[in-house]
């Protein structure tokens, strides 16, 4: 990316941002927080929910605060859209 092409996009604006926490609440007020300056894409309170979210959705950036015994280890990897490792 050019240093102009930085510039353009200093506000946040182009970053899509997907949220994902178990209290809705909260999620609301990040949310709020950050939707005047990132393109929130989607938002999620389970596991199984934010999968389907960020496959559909394919953000910039995951904030993800889900309890690990929720389920995250079902998926047999702790990052499940990670590419896989050699």
């Amino acid at each position: 990316m050019s240093h102009s092409e930085q510039n353009d996009n200093a506000d946040g604006s182009d970053i899509r941002i997907a949220v994902v926490d178990d209290h809705e609440m909260f999620r609301a007020g990040v949310i709020a927080t950050l939707q005047p300056d990132f393109d929130i894409v989607g938002q999620a309170g389970d596991v199984e929910g934010a999968i389907e979210m960020i496959a559909q959705t394919k953000p910039d950036v995951v904030l993800l605060a889900c309890a690990w015994r929720r389920g995250w280890w079902r998926y047999g990897n702790p990052h499940p859209f990670a590419p896989a490792l050699p």
